[in-house]
């Protein structure tokens, strides 16, 4: 996962110069975006891009001494640009999520032995979801 090999960049001193990060998670782009204003990187662009069915998300940032970007929780889990920028590949990929996530939901509901918090986080996951699609 991208946030190991940054985790593993500080500790190497291999982002000590603070470069521009140009990165391209092909997972957990919420954990990157995190991890990114954790470190006092600024994400100044995002892109996203659909092929062949499969949704690719390009985050660029910036380190910054006196970081002022506050990320709410629909920054981290949405992006900060593409529902504007690509709106089209936006609502494609969280129409699939929705999916996805009524499918867990549905599976989690009828276990025998259900977990309440993980339904819970589900149940987040889809009103931010369908907040985000409305």
């Amino acid at each position: 996962m991208i946030v190991d090999i940054l985790a593993q960049g500080l500790i190497d001193g291999k982002l000590a110069t603070n470069p521009r990060l140009i990165l391209q998670p092909n997972v957990a782009e919420d954990k990157v975006r995190q991890w990114l204003n954790k470190h006092s990187y600024e994400i100044v662009d995002e892109a996203m891009i659909a092929e062949n069915g499969k949704f690719y998300e390009v985050i660029v940032a910036d380190y910054r001494d006196n970081l002022q970007q506050e990320l709410t929780n629909d920054d981290i889990l949405f992006g900060l640009f593409n529902k504007e920028k690509y709106a089209a590949i936006f609502h494609e990929k969280w129409q699939l999520e929705l999916k996805r996530t009524n499918y867990v939901l549905d599976q989690l509901e009828q276990a025998n032995n259900r977990d309440e918090n993980k339904i819970a986080r589900y149940k987040e996951l889809k009103a931010a979801i369908q907040a985000q699609l409305a």
